[in-house]
């Protein structure tokens, strides 16, 4: 099979991550969030200006795990975690650590 060189290619990608606390319990019902990156232009050679924008967010299960579909490789994502477990003063009970 050929591949035209003008061809942008879409494939979908599969990520699975897990989140877990600094003494590696899994964080269970944390939220996770997928932004897209939509970079602009540099305005200068070490501020590059980029735009946020949501995507979806899931859920993590009992063993901390969660998953996504991306529809487009070729762009930039971040993902944000939020616990749903807080202690009596309202902070998080302590850090947590996601691997990919």
């Amino acid at each position: 099979m050929r591949r035209n060189k003008n061809t942008t290619y879409t494939d979908e990608v599969f990520i699975k991550g897990c989140v877990c606390y600094e003494d590696l319990e899994p964080v269970k019902n944390a939220i996770v969030i997928l932004e897209q990156i939509l970079l602009m232009k540099p305005s200068c050679a070490f501020n590059v200006e980029h735009e946020v924008i949501y995507s979806t967010y899931t859920t993590t299960n009992r063993h901390g795990e969660f998953c996504f579909l991306i529809g487009d490789r070729n762009k930039y994502y971040k993902i944000k975690v939020f616990d749903t477990h807080y202690n009596d003063n309202g902070r998080h009970t302590s850090n947590m650590t996601i691997c990919l």
